[in-house]
């Protein structure tokens, strides 16, 4: 494999720490180490080496070998062997013969998948399955006109089936294919761009177990007792999709109970899925859905803070909630404590900005159960009732900083490293609070 070789200067700009361990002999050994991307001026590379990254098939010649990664956890370095990263594409995706002085037009199709009900909470649900084109703009892409509907899975259907026509055609466009075009035949290539589903959905297309299994994450082999473990290294528990093509291939030779139990042991469904046929890496372009995964943990946090309340308190909490300031232009929000189940995402994500507010003006001790506060207590280490209440009013809070980020239309470097500072108190406000 062929790679830069990055040889550090005393007048490079910038930090750019050289993570290497070099053995004398034959061939030396290099530590892979995952960071910070840096942008390097050709001018400061010396040349090129040879590189053994030792996952895969070991090359005639090479200069170097690297068998292990650095990474960072939690402020802390640490490693995991080189066979626990995700591949580059030009690694599994095998190169097309273009047709020469001929224009080439490469297209990626994004996929989205959400069963919805037809009217707000009826049980029956339909399957919506419509694509987009990534290589549009941003702003095109907001825009409903250019939102393509595929069609809709009917009651009882099968995905599976529903599905078929279009992967045909997709793998058929992966091979290339003349198209006439507006500015006159072009070879177009298309290709498989993400997979955006919720619960659990995403997770039949990323061929994994429903979320309530031993192992119910698409992205990491956590056990479901450690899903809220903000310390569990899901970089060294990761699911590779080289790795999960193995475990397939193990539970496809086996039969009977052996099957279910290999199944059950991977945390992987033991039926093909239909988009296995096209090329993709099924954990990093089947990614969580961030709309369902903020709004799904609101809503979870506005059960289990009304749970709380005591007989005034809901009172008091619906007294605030009639009376508080909203925008004209807002729909009228339906009471939570009596019409919960029938709030949509975006009265949920709306109730993310007022609950603070409204907490904040009322709550006390003497609004929550007595059994609620004893084990609240409990759980926030034995401080006194009147902070309980102080603790769930900034676990609103920092909910409600966390989700207005996660849905901010640009970010900046200062924004990723904050997000992940409110994602992390986030994460530990919640498990001792509420969760």
């Amino acid at each position: 494999m062929e790679i830069l070789l990055l040889l550090t200067h005393t007048d490079l700009p910038g930090r750019f720490h050289s993570i290497e361990r070099i053995e004398r002999g034959e061939c030396g050994e290099l530590w892979l180490s995952e960071g910070q991307t840096l942008l390097i001026e050709p001018s400061y590379v010396r040349g090129h080496i040879s590189v053994w990254l030792k996952d895969m098939e070991c090359p005639q010649q090479y200069d170097y070998n690297v068998q292990e990664i650095i990474y960072t956890w939690r402020n802390h370095y640490r490693i995991r062997p080189i066979e626990k990263r995700h591949h580059h594409p030009a690694e599994y995706i095998p190169p097309n013969l273009l047709p020469s002085n001929q224009r080439t037009l490469k297209i990626f199709i994004d996929l989205y998948h959400d069963d919805f009900g037809t009217f707000r909470t009826v049980y029956h649900s339909l399957g919506g399955v419509y694509v987009q084109f990534g290589n549009m703009t941003k702003e095109m892409r907001r825009q409903i006109k250019n939102h393509f509907p595929v069609g809709f899975v009917p009651f009882g259907g099968n995905f599976k089936d529903f599905i078929k026509p279009f992967v045909e055609e997709l793998d058929l466009l992966q091979k290339g294919m003349w198209m006439k075009c507006a500015e006159g035949d072009a070879w177009v290539i298309a290709g498989l761009g993400c997979v955006t589903a919720d619960l659990p959905q995403g997770n039949i297309h990323a061929g994994v177990k429903n979320h309530n299994a031993n192992f119910g994450c698409r992205m990491c082999k956590a056990p479901r007792g450690d899903l809220t473990n903000p310390a569990f290294d899901v970089l060294a528990n990761g699911r590779y999709h080289h790795q999960t093509d193995l475990e397939i291939a193990e539970i496809n030779s086996l039969q009977g109970t052996a099957r279910i139990q290999m199944s059950k042991q991977y945390g992987l469904h033991d039926f093909l899925n239909p988009l296995d046929r096209l090329l993709r890496d099924r954990h990093l372009q089947t990614p969580h859905d961030v709309y369902h995964a903020v709004a799904g943990k609101v809503m979870k946090l506005l059960e289990e803070t009304l749970n709380l309340l005591s007989k005034s308190g809901e009172e008091t909490f619906l007294l605030h909630w009639k009376g508080i300031e909203k925008p004209q232009h807002w729909s009228h929000l339906p009471n939570p404590l009596r019409h919960l189940q029938s709030f949509m995402f975006s009265d949920v994500l709306q109730a993310a900005m007022l609950v603070p507010f409204i907490l904040n003006r009322f709550l006390k001790a003497t609004h929550i159960k007595q059994s609620s506060l004893q084990m609240l207590k409990s759980n926030l280490g034995g401080i006194n009732e009147n902070q309980v209440a102080t603790k769930i009013i900034h676990c609103w809070v920092i909910v409600a900083k966390t989700t207005e980020l996660v849905f901010s239309p640009y970010y900046r470097k200062d924004d990723y490293e904050q997000l992940n500072i409110l994602l992390t108190e986030e994460s530990n406000s919640l498990t001792q609070v509420i969760f």
